[in-house]
């Protein structure tokens, strides 16, 4: 990576070096991060963070401490891990909303149903932040369970991506706690949905993947 004559990064190239990292490391695109990149060519579905003006706040307060010296790596490896902690956070407060909205208690395992209903409606917030703010629970259900077909034409092939995902975490699970068996016991079933629907024990990670 380009640096200056102090040897940091200036604010463009440590905007681009995120921006590539998030997109290739988890798939993200972060608003706030690209630098040449026409945002509204993005849809919402898309969107690590929602509060799209945080890495470059976060990039200021590091440059000006930096005085003009620009950003070294280790502060921008500081800096990516306080990005992917605030999307985490997001996130996890996000899964929280769709607990309340399902009315699932989140200390309790949860059934392939029960999953399967958090995980739409995990889903249709996390493509229509605009649902977040719905005061009426039934609202968020209706349009978990009804509409969401015809306001994201690409509803039916994200559950299949989702549904694929869940195959493949609970394959890694079951062959991490069991490498010879060959078929999944209802233990292995039970230990990953609790995983899954537990947000305090790495819920959202196996929802979200990697």
């Amino acid at each position: 990576m380009p640096k200056n004559g102090l040897g940091g990064l200036d604010h463009r190239v440590a905007r681009h070096a995120l921006y590539r990292y998030f997109l290739v490391q988890h798939g993200w695109y972060v608003r706030g991060l690209a630098v040449e990149t026409n945002e509204s060519h993005f849809s919402s579905s898309t969107d690590a963070l929602s509060k799209s003006q945080m890495p470059n706040l976060v990039i200021d307060i590091l440059e000006e401490q930096a005085r003009g010296r620009g950003i070294d790596l280790k502060e921008l490896a500081v800096l990516a891990a306080t990005i992917e902690d605030l999307v985490h956070s997001e996130g996890v407060d996000m899964l929280l909303h769709a607990y309340g909205v399902q009315g699932f208690p989140i200390s309790d395992p949860l059934d392939d149903e029960q999953l399967e209903s958090l995980i739409r409606t995990f889903m249709t917030l996390l493509i229509v932040p605009a649902a977040q703010k719905f005061e009426s629970r039934d609202k968020i259900l209706m349009l978990a369970n009804h509409r969401m077909r015809k306001v994201y034409p690409g509803w039916e092939d994200t559950l299949l991506w989702v549904s694929d995902m869940r195959e493949a975490l609970l394959h890694h699970h079951r062959m991490t706690l069991h490498p010879f068996a060959a078929k999944a016991g209802s233990y292995d079933r039970l230990q990953y949905c609790r995983g899954v629907g537990d947000p305090t024990q790495g819920g959202l990670r196996s929802l979200l993947g990697p």
